[in-house]
């Protein structure tokens, strides 16, 4: 009775679900770290006597430090334990979280969210790779599916607590918003210090939740690496089969696996993280200074715009789920190009409907829409017309996340289980490249839309970059269409080979054994 207690103990804590369940709230936070910045950009300008680009520096300087660090745990993650490179790395966070509340001014603001950034460098490869040993390979898609929904609550998590904090009512200042900044700061800075100031809270509560989250990876069972491959799944049944000793990644490796087309066509192109980044960088004050939405109170304005994100989000969470899915059953019938085709698909469709978004932006207290070119007096029209807004920003998420959801799931697809974390790695150390250069080439037009009086400069720069970058980013897939197959049949060729070394090398050692009675373990039986 005992044994089949601690047996049912043994499978629940070694399952897919537990094991995820675990693991996700700290993957759900880090990518939550961003949004308490964003969310609360002008209060800490204010508070840390910033009257230039400082923010924005430390938000550049965050994408850079957690790509380069991403480099460094993306290839120990391919020759260590990941759960423990996992904990390393969320303490540095925690650490970085609790001190940025202290900093005094914006020189130690940027230094203490670089320390923050470092530790977040684990998050995606680390991550990945585990995900990646804990869904089968025709499910990962759906699987990866999960890892949007993280970012997704993860930047809800970060911007809410952001916002609970910030009391400034924005839709009440002098100045008007987007015009020039110093007087905008100014303006705060005169009426509003005291609540400027409240900025440090949340990243020190956000602190003690990493804390706990860092202390239930300690919790998380690390999943067999490549158990999950349709080709390894049956020798790897063995426990006493360990894929990791036997094959792990080596330097000379690293040319290899670059040199493979579709990896190049893959990870270089981050043209889709420069628009990202942007949108990232703006979203919260393109809401708040050129919508004119307030969170210092919950009003109705307030009300409808929480109904119309949750309803954006459920359309974007049903979209990416059933893109993935589709990919996934179409890929299991044997059509390997399945999942490219989805992320061509996707990274096509997603931007006609966020440029629609961006030129359809309302204006709350002028109740106008189109960038103020189109009043609208009746209030009935002009909230149906928010929510149909809030509908193509959805739709236009579904097709964002559902590629991310294929793209992630064909690196893993053309690389071989020793090489993954490390390619996950580049790719992501190559999209903060991509972010850094999107908000720097991003604020340059955001600055020219201002000093030429365009209306919603936020909402024109958003939707430039999408349109230039985001195109670019769709073209750059489409090579992957040519080179897929040769790859990808390199590859799953490669593993029935080790699958078949693997079982030889288990039979031979069980031979060793039986022959071997008087060194042979006394619990083992033919």
């Amino acid at each position: 009775m005992q044994e089949t207690f601690r047996a049912r103990i043994r499978a629940v804590y070694t399952s897919t679900l537990f094991q995820v369940l675990m693991f996700l709230p700290i993957v759900i936070f880090m990518n939550g770290d961003l949004a308490i910045v964003i969310a609360n950009k002008f209060a800490i300008q204010v508070s840390l006597g910033d009257y230039g680009n400082g923010v924005d520096i430390s938000i550049s300087l965050q994408f850079l430090v957690t790509g380069m660090a991403t480099l460094v745990f993306g290839y120990m993650s391919d020759k260590m334990n990941r759960k423990i490179l996992l904990i390393i790395g969320g303490s540095m966070w925690v650490v970085g979280l609790f001190v940025t509340a202290l900093a005094t001014d914006i020189f130690t603001f940027i230094v203490f969210r670089s320390i923050a950034a470092a530790g977040l460098g684990c998050s995606g490869p680390v991550s990945f790779s585990l995900l990646s040993d804990m869904f089968a390979s025709e499910k990962r898609s759906n699987g990866f599916a999960w890892w949007g929904v993280a970012n997704l609550f993860g930047g809800l998590a970060g911007g809410s607590f952001g916002l609970l904090y910030n009391q400034i009512p924005y839709s009440t200042l002098s100045v008007k918003w987007g015009s020039n900044t110093e007087g905008e700061l100014n303006d705060i800075f005169q009426n509003y210090k005291a609540q400027a100031s409240l900025w440090r809270i949340p990243f020190i509560m956000f602190g003690f939740i990493a804390l706990v989250c860092v202390v239930l990876v300690l919790i998380v069972h690390e999943p067999k690496r490549a158990a999950k491959e349709k080709q390894l799944s049956n020798v790897l049944a063995d426990k006493n089969v360990d894929y990791s000793k036997s094959y792990k990644i080596r330097k000379e490796d690293l040319k290899y696996i670059v040199k493979r087309r579709s990896n190049i066509f893959l990870i270089g192109n981050f043209f889709a993280t420069m628009s990202g980044g942007i949108i990232t960088a703006y979203l919260v004050t393109y809401i708040t200074l050129e919508m004119g939405f307030s969170f210092n109170s919950l009003d109705l304005t307030l009300i409808f715009l929480i109904i119309g994100v949750i309803g954006g989000l459920g359309i974007s969470f049903w979209g990416q789920f059933a893109l993935s899915k589709y990919a996934d059953k179409r890929m299991a019938k044997g059509d390997h190009r399945a999942r490219i085709k989805m992320l061509i698909f996707c990274s096509f469709i997603q931007n006609p409907f966020l440029i629609v978004a961006f030129l359809m932006t309302p204006s709350v207290g002028q109740q106008t829409f189109f960038r103020g070119a189109v009043p609208i007096s009746n209030a009935i029209v002009f909230w149906a017309l928010f929510f149909v807004l809030m509908v193509f920003i959805g739709l236009g998420l579904a097709g964002s996340f559902g590629g991310t959801n294929c793209w992630y799931a064909s690196i893993i697809d053309i690389n071989l289980p020793e090489h993954r974390g490390t390619m996950i790695a580049v790719a992501t150390f190559l999209d903060a490249i991509g972010r850094s250069l999107g908000i720097w080439i991003g604020s340059n037009f955001r600055s020219y839309f201002q000093s030429n009086n365009v209306p919603t400069p936020y909402a024109m720069t958003m939707m430039m970059m999408t349109l230039i970058f985001g195109t670019v980013s769709a073209l750059m897939v489409l090579p992957l269409l040519r080179t897929w197959n040769k790859d990808y049949t390199e590859v799953t060729s490669i593993l029935a080979g080790r699958a078949e070394e693997l079982k030889a090398a288990a039979e031979h050692a069980k031979e060793q054994l039986t022959e071997s009675p008087e060194v042979a373990d006394p619990g083992f039986k033919e």
